[in-house]
């Protein structure tokens, strides 16, 4: 998957959607009798695979986060409500920055819904299951964890994710990394590229960014998380071995073994 991209953020795919959509609607339900390729059907099972998880949304950002749980009285009793001690908590209700639909190419036909069910799930649901859930592509969609979010993670369905993103300040101090590490050593195993996220947006204005790989003259900022007491400006390049190095020393001050190092890759938000 490309990572250099200066592509919408949230619409990074929609331009080859379209395209492929348009491609494949012999294949479609409803069929305008406008589409000019009349030979999809007669591909090899592989190809036509191949071209459909070509075809799936990808590369969004999930922002997962929870919503503030008001606990209501339980009864009333001598004019007034009261609680009943020690109950249990319900898990925390889980909410979107933006919430994205399920593909519309899991509903043309049975082998579209096969591929869509093979590369994703629904994740990010009530209770934090896949009622109500959205459908998330493992291979390329990213999850995003904001800095209260990190300490959180125990609550979230990580399962599958090969994506995480965080902002720079997620890296500030050696401690903070180390945090980060442990989540994906042992909560999402799977993860095998990591993104720092530079000038993270929100609200309206991540939906416009555009993200553009780092380079390694690209200045990041002030980190301490290179082992040093004081903080240094740092570049990206300078900072991408600090961090490997870092992993590198986390594991073996753990005691960890066989644990696959993800790819740290570096992006500017705009």
């Amino acid at each position: 998957m490309p990572f250099a991209s200066s592509s919408g953020l949230y619409d990074a795919n929609a331009g080859r959607l379209d395209r492929v959509i348009q491609w494949l609607s012999d294949k479609s339900p409803v069929n305008d009798g406008h589409n000019k390729f009349k030979s999809f059907r007669r591909l090899p099972t592989e190809i036509r695979m191949k071209i459909w998880k070509l075809a799936m949304p990808g590369e969004r950002i999930f922002e997962p986060g929870f919503k503030t749980q008001v606990r209501l009285p339980d009864y009333w009793e001598g004019g007034k409500w009261k609680d009943e001690k020690n109950q249990a908590p319900d898990p925390p209700t889980m909410t979107l920055r933006k919430k994205f639909k399920p593909p519309s190419l899991r509903a043309v036909c049975r082998e579209s819904r096969q591929v869509s069910n093979e590369i994703g799930g629904f994740k990010f649901g009530l209770m934090g299951g896949i009622r109500h859930g959205f459908w998330f592509n493992y291979n390329s969609d990213i999850v995003f964890l904001g800095h209260d979010m990190v300490h959180k993670a125990s609550f979230l369905d990580l399962r599958g994710v090969r994506i995480l993103a965080f902002s720079q300040h997620a890296f500030k101090t050696k401690k903070r990394c180390h945090v980060i590490f442990e989540l994906i050593i042992t909560r999402v195993t799977q993860c095998r590229v990591v993104e720092f996220h530079l000038q993270h947006l929100q609200g309206v204005a991540a939906d416009n960014a555009k993200r553009y790989e780092l380079t390694d003259n690209h200045e990041i900022g002030r980190f301490r998380s290179a082992g040093s007491n004081t903080s240094q400006l740092m570049k990206w390049g300078e900072f991408h071995g600090a961090l490997n190095r870092a992993w590198d020393d986390y594991v073996t001050a753990k005691g960890y073994a066989n644990i696959r190092k993800p790819r740290f890759v570096g992006f500017d938000m705009v």
